[in-house]
């Protein structure tokens, strides 16, 4: 079976197929297998090696913006402690003060 040059949408579309199998399984080498099967099956020929790398690369990159936004909105609206208690107000405000550098 000969490789295949595929189009940015074809790639796009083997990242969906990793980052899908990276949030079942956890493991990256099982995305980048996933997103070389989804070629094989979908468009009927081999990728090349580049194209399953970045297609890799651009589903951990989804996967950080993913990340980085639910650390974000945990933290924005965050009025709980490491423990899960309920922060006093001025704790909070204090604490808000601290991670902005605002004292």
């Amino acid at each position: 079976m000969a490789y295949m040059n595929l189009s940015d949408q074809q790639i796009e579309l083997m990242a969906e197929a990793a980052l899908q199998t990276y949030e079942v399984a956890a493991d990256w080498s099982a995305a980048h297998r996933a997103a070389a099967e989804y070629c094989a099956d979908e468009f009927g020929g081999r990728a090349r090696p580049s194209a399953v790398k970045l297609a890799v690369k651009l589903a951990r990159l989804a996967w950080m913006a993913r990340s980085i936004r639910t650390r974000r909105a945990v933290e924005d609206h965050g009025d709980f402690d490491d423990m899960g208690r309920r922060r006093s107000e001025a704790a909070y405000h204090y604490a808000q003060k601290a991670r902005w550098g605002r004292f």
